[in-house]
């Protein structure tokens, strides 16, 4: 009789213990859209287009916390989150980062997001020639739309 007592105990433990695990977590996302401006950079000649808005709720680790913006042969541009608060089943993210990886040099530069409304991140790059004069500029501006 104990003994079935203690095994019904576990098994409602278990269940328990598997649905707070496998319940997700409710999330403030935050939606942020890009500008992105290249003067012989990214390709030649010119460049300057706004990306669609994308939707920030996660850690930079997990699906839906980071996000791949363009991409050429040398180079990949992010937008990841940087900061998040999480406290018992609800995650806000609180800042997020732009990132320039370039594949060739293995460098990677990185602007993260202003903490008070709008937050905003920028991230400016120029390359330089043999005579260590300007050749091309990037500029990687975005904006966070909504913070829910």
């Amino acid at each position: 009789m104990l003994n079935q007592s203690i095994k019904k105990t576990l098994v409602s433990i278990g269940a328990t213990v598997v649905i707070f695990f496998l319940s997700p977590l409710s999330s403030a996302a935050t939606d942020v859209r890009c500008r992105i401006q290249s003067s012989d950079f990214l390709s030649d000649g010119e460049v300057d287009r706004y990306t669609e808005s994308y939707s920030l709720s996660a850690p930079a680790t997990r699906v839906g916390g980071r996000h791949l913006l363009q991409q050429t042969d040398q180079y990949e541009l992010w937008l990841k989150t940087h900061a998040y608060v999480r406290q018992e089943d609800t995650f806000n993210v609180t800042g997020y980062s732009v990132v320039l990886l370039d594949k060739h040099s293995r460098l990677m530069s990185e602007a993260s997001s202003t903490q008070v409304p709008p937050k905003r991140a920028e991230l400016t790059v120029h390359s330089l020639n043999e005579n260590m004069r300007i050749s091309g500029r990037l500029i990687l501006d975005c904006e966070a739309l909504s913070i829910e």
